[in-house]
């Protein structure tokens, strides 16, 4: 005879808590395809038994919604163990820790590494399922390594994986960095366990270049955006159709971005938009809260510094000292711009009366490693004070979500190279900004420039990345990870000349058809040429051919393809130093020499160049004039 138990267990296996959490999100008007699409994908590789894969989402881009969708599908396909690991901030666990909690279709809740702590002994051992928070904190990871000694099937997913996971002591002789060391023994991690690693993270340069838990960039996931995202194209435009879109106010800054001045007329205009937006959206009776984040280093006193200045201003328009007038004639003109360029019917006092009338409404947060109340983040994150003003440095910078963030002073430069994984997670603007149009990003003009150029790299890195050959790109001004965290023996480096496949043997055909099309795009004519089956995939990689498509210009002068003067291909065994077997050169250089005093390539970014050899081999070379260089981990599937 059946039992309770057992019918009950029937029924249960007909409800979906996966279904049910996307419905949830459906109702609420959240298109859940690119959640589907990145769980499916997870899904897929673990039951081919993918060890440890790395999941990529643009910034503040919903990567935390997927997580939660996972780990209910995580559970539903009967694993045990459940680990959200994340960067050793109160703060950024709360505040992820509240958005799992909060989700009711996530059986069983999630649980703090303290609170697993203090269970019961014959607790600890039950077979149930668990999902455990735990700070990226030597001590606290060590703690719950012993507290969880007895659970089995253990998943990691690893929140922000490239901070503080890599192992940055992979070149030296001994034991690993000890966050390293400890989150492998938590998780029970590849190369040495059965666990199961998945890192999750908007930069994943520093995981695949470190080979973190044996990792394959082949195995990755890339989420797509949800539709009212905002993003790289539109505060980094590059092509000129993201130009036309890309409507935000872009303040570029002089170098001297530390003078007052300018902080006092951004904090201004920050105040008018804010009392613009609320009287334009109808709710100046019950006012919307909007925040302005001043980024800082990351040395405190230079956020109180900052504090005491926004203080300052808050003071002179909330005791009408003598210097409001002065302020007041600023907003004045401010008002008065955005009023006619969007024919606006409402008044210019209107906004000044708003911004008198509610200055009390106001909060200034200052969040550091110092302050530790987490009431006052969840404040800075979600604001219902109308004037809110958040100051911080590097804490800021990582994995918390700014609802309502409406203007970004970042007024601080980098005296060094810019680290990919680091400047690419400060883009705090990043996100849902049904206001765009108005939001503001107060920064010096140089700093800019690299920030853009620092997005550009790291665009690439991820489309060859897509294609299934991974390749970070770098420029002057940045770096895809620090040096310490690069596996060293196990990556290969290109600066300026690159070779884009291996050599392989031709037939008169293909040298036919290349010097017949000169009036051709490059790209379009090696494409062609595949399509032909003249070029094997080994002697032109896909990845690198859609990467240098995704880095030109508008305009053929952008892209050229090298040969001799009458249209010949060149041939390497020309040189004293040539390789015939490889098609190099010794010293390397080769389409540098070739182009000197021919300047129809002067203007050409991307220059590629089919080289034959007298071996009846063929290579093809490309040479990049923009500064860019690559390096590629070696150790992988791929």
């Amino acid at each position: 005879m059946e039992s309770i138990l057992d019918r009950l267990r029937k029924n249960k296996a007909r409800y979906s808590s996966y279904q049910k959490r996307l419905d949830f999100l459906k109702q609420n008007n959240i298109d859940t395809s690119n959640i589907e699409d990145g769980v499916s994908k997870v899904i897929r590789n673990l039951e081919n038994d993918t060890k440890s894969l790395v999941v990529y989402g643009e910034p503040q881009s919903g990567k935390t919604e997927f997580m939660i969708a996972l780990v209910i599908r995580l559970f539903e396909e009967g694993r045990k163990t459940i680990f959200i690991i994340m960067n050793d901030s109160t703060k950024l666990e709360e505040q992820n820790f509240l958005r799992f909690n909060n989700a009711a279709q996530l059986n069983p809740s999630p649980q703090k590494a303290d609170e697993f702590g203090r269970l019961e002994e014959k607790e600890k051992k039950t077979k149930i399922q668990r999902l455990i928070f735990c700070r990226k904190n030597s001590s606290i990871l060590q703690k719950l390594i012993d507290e969880a000694r007895h659970l089995k099937d253990r998943i990691v997913i690893d929140d922000e994986a490239d901070y503080a996971s890599p192992d940055s002591k992979i070149n030296k002789l001994g034991d690993p960095s000890k966050i390293n060391e400890l989150v492998g023994k938590l998780g029970g991690l590849p190369p040495g366990g059965e666990g199961t690693y998945i890192g999750v993270t908007a930069t994943p340069g520093r995981l695949d270049l470190n080979n973190t838990f044996d990792n394959q960039a082949t195995d990755w996931v890339f989420l797509n955006p949800h539709d009212a995202y905002i993003g790289r194209r539109f505060f980094f435009p590059t092509h000129a159709d993201d130009i036309e879109k890309s409507d935000f106010t872009l303040i570029k800054l002089p170098e001297d971005g530390d003078n007052p001045i300018h902080l006092k007329e951004a904090f201004l205009r920050f105040l008018v938009k804010t009392a613009y937006l609320n009287i334009k959206n109808g709710t100046a009776e019950n006012p919307e809260a909007f925040s302005m984040l001043v980024h800082t280093t990351g040395k405190i006193k230079d956020h109180e510094v900052d504090r005491l200045q926004i203080d300052r201003h808050l003071s002179v328009i909330s005791n009408e000292t003598d210097k409001l007038e002065g302020y007041l004639k600023f907003m004045e003109k401010e008002a008065d711009g955005l009023i006619r360029m969007n024919n606006d019917t409402f008044e210019i006092d209107e906004v000044l009366n708003f911004i008198l009338n509610n200055i009390g409404r106001k909060r200034v947060i200052v969040l550091n490693n110092k302050n530790k109340d987490d009431a006052l983040a969840e404040l800075a994150c979600d604001p219902v004070d109308t004037f809110t003003f958040v100051i911080g440095g590097n804490i800021v910078s990582r994995g918390l979500t700014f609802n309502k963030l409406l203007s970004f002073f970042f007024s601080r430069g980098v005296k060094h190279k810019l680290q990919q994984n680091t400047y690419i997670q400060r883009a705090r603007m990043f996100g849902t900004r049904p206001y765009s149009k108005f939001f503001e990003l107060c920064i010096p003009e140089s700093l800019y420039t690299e920030w853009f150029d620092c997005f550009v790299d790291h665009e690439l890195s991820l489309s060859s990345a897509k294609s299934g050959d991974y390749m970070h790109f770098s420029s002057k001004t940045n770096s895809p990870a620090d040096s310490a965290s690069i596996q060293k023996g196990k990556t290969v480096r290109a600066s300026g000349e690159w070779l884009l496949g291996e050599p392989f043997p031709y037939n008169q055909e293909l040298a036919t058809l290349i010097k017949n099309s000169n009036q051709k795009n490059p790209i379009a004519l090696i494409k062609e040429l595949k399509d032909l089956n003249l070029i094997p995939d080994s002697g032109l990689h896909n990845g690198l051919i859609n990467t240098i498509e995704e880095m030109v210009g508008e305009g053929s002068r952008d892209l050229k393809m090298l040969l001799e003067a009458n249209g010949d291909l060149l041939n390497i065994s020309n040189f004293a130093d040539s390789d015939d077997q490889t098609v190099t050169r010794a010293r390397g250089g080769y389409i540098a020499t070739i182009i000197r005093g021919r300047s129809e390539y002067d203007r050409a970014n991307h220059i590629i160049a089919p080289v034959q050899s007298d071996a009846g081999l063929i290579r093809f070379h490309y040479k990049n004039q923009q500064g860019k260089s690559i390096i590629k981990h070696i150790n992988s599937k791929s």
